[in-house]
């Protein structure tokens, strides 16, 4: 505990997360007929978000405060689910939310100047919950969504303000992961509909921007 109370270091700050991926076509399939057809010129998306964050480090012992582990959070992420198909542009079907926590590994080649960039890697759980489906054209279909883990590749500074105090400026990229997701559509017997399910995959990437400001313990 007192390497830990001696060897860490907190930030606060904002954080922009551009939404960056692209999807698959999207595929519907209609099991009481056998059809599955996919649709061109269609795919899927979510938006992109603004929001609080927290970093939480701790220097590894032994490395004279060359390598450190970061350990980052924000509040619950708030998305909008969209899909298009062919002759509209991406229309949003519903809203889920997010808590992925982000654990990297950073090395900083100078300890003792006032400017310490960084480089560093680790990764991240796409993990998702409270989907909702917005749309009124498909009144009580369900959204699912897989949550892969995704690996960050980080790059940053951070700017002594005095001894202890320090800006930081970061950027990751966040990719290598497939979300699949799939919007399920109940049937409806007066209306002569059949059950159906529209499915793509995401190839989720994303870039987050970071400025906080911390204190070394």
């Amino acid at each position: 505990m007192h390497y830990i109370a001696h060897n860490s270091f907190v930030s606060v700050g904002g954080l922009h997360l551009q939404y960056l991926g692209d999807s698959t076509a999207l595929t519907q399939n209609v099991p009481a007929f056998g059809l599955s057809q996919t649709l061109p010129s269609s795919g899927s998306s979510q938006s992109s978000t603004t929001t609080a964050e927290i970093t939480y480090g701790l220097y590894l012992p032994r490395t004279n405060h060359h390598l450190a582990m970061q350990f980052q959070l924000t509040p619950p992420l708030d998305f909008n689910f969209e899909a298009k198909v062919p002759g509209t542009g991406y229309q949003k079907i519903g809203t889920f939310r997010a808590f992925p926590p982000n654990f990297t590994v950073v090395y900083r080649p100078w300890v003792s100047t006032r400017i310490q960039p960084y480089i560093g890697v680790g990764a991240t759980w796409l993990n998702t919950y409270d989907t909702q489906v917005t749309d009124p054209a498909f009144k009580g279909a369900h959204l699912s969504l897989s949550e892969p883990v995704a690996f960050i590749g980080d790059v940053g500074a951070d700017i002594n303000l005095t001894s202890r105090l320090y800006l930081n400026l970061d950027f990751r990229y966040i990719g290598l992961a497939d979300v699949k997701s799939k919007l399920s559509i109940p049937a409806n017997p007066a209306a002569e509909v059949p059950a159906t399910t529209i499915s793509s995959t995401n190839h989720w990437k994303a870039a987050v921007y970071t400025l906080g400001i911390g204190y070394r313990f």
